[in-house]
């Protein structure tokens, strides 16, 4: 049989343009999928016709009709458009999915926050830098539940040391303990 390829603008939902809208039925053993979803993340998978894994997204997606054993398997994920390596900003900053996969420079003598947005399972890997450009204070302030390193619920990550011009700190967010680990860092970084 031919493979073939198809197109999708959700992961789940069962709605129009949903990848697990594709009719089961339909598929193909190793059949193609890109998912680009209106942030601009994209997602592509291949059709394991025995898989019969439960259902995780992004990771597996079960169709709604006619699934058998048939599930999409993650190949890869990614951004579909360019996104330069860094933001300077002067004053505080709520992030955005514009600032993923980004360094963000706070530069500043005066304090300045960078505040997340809520985030679920669809931002689980995504990762971002923030780089102290000034003797200010740079907090990083979590939304609702979500956690940094060990702060408590909705807290906060920063570093007040003016000497440390420079200090920066790598989050990556893991949705299954709905937190922002920290991937890499350097200065003094202290959690609320």
């Amino acid at each position: 049989m031919a493979i073939r390829i198809y197109g999708a603008t959700a992961l789940t939902g069962g709605g129009t343009g949903a990848l697990d809208k594709i009719n089961g039925g339909r598929l193909n053993d190793q059949d193609r999928v890109i998912v680009i979803l209106n942030t601009g993340m994209w997602y592509s998978f291949y059709l394991d016709a025995t898989s019969a894994l439960s259902e995780s997204s992004p990771d597996i997606i079960r169709p709604d009709s006619n699934a058998g054993n048939k599930r999409w398997i993650l190949l890869s994920w990614g951004w579909g458009r360019y996104i330069p390596t860094i933001d300077i900003v002067d004053s505080d900053v709520t992030i955005a999915y514009i600032h993923y996969a980004k360094s963000i420079r706070m530069r500043s003598a005066a304090n300045r926050t960078a505040a997340f947005p809520s985030v679920g399972a669809a931002e689980d890997g995504l990762r971002i830098t923030f780089i102290k450009g000034g003797a200010g204070r740079v907090t990083i302030q979590a939304a609702d539940v979500d956690i940094v390193a060990d702060s408590s619920a909705g807290g906060t990550i920063y570093n007040d040391v003016a000497g440390e011009i420079y200090a920066t700190i790598t989050l990556e967010y893991v949705h299954a303990v709905v937190t922002w680990v920290i991937v890499g860092a350097h200065g003094t970084w202290v959690t609320t």
